[in-house]
């Protein structure tokens, strides 16, 4: 399955807005997620990708949009 699925996928559950189809539009400030249910996102990416997210690279900004999100577990899946 595509990386970009997988996030869509266990962002639904989490979404306390509609997820946006456009991968590059901030997820927080279409209040699709808050930073508590971005940690909850980012354990179950760990758990599905095989990427354990260090504490010090745990920042908003970093996976703000579907498509960072996407592109830091692409870079960092073995």
């Amino acid at each position: 399955m595509d990386t970009r699925q997988i996030i869509r996928e266990a962002l639904s559950p989490l979404a306390m807005a509609p997820v946006p189809d456009d991968e590059n539009v901030s997820l927080f400030e279409t209040a699709v997620i808050d930073s508590f249910g971005l940690m909850d996102l980012i354990v179950d990416l760990e758990g599905k990708l095989g990427v354990k997210v260090p504490d010090s690279e745990l920042v908003p900004k970093r996976f703000e949009t579907i498509a960072k999100m996407a592109a830091y577990f692409e870079a960092r899946v073995k």
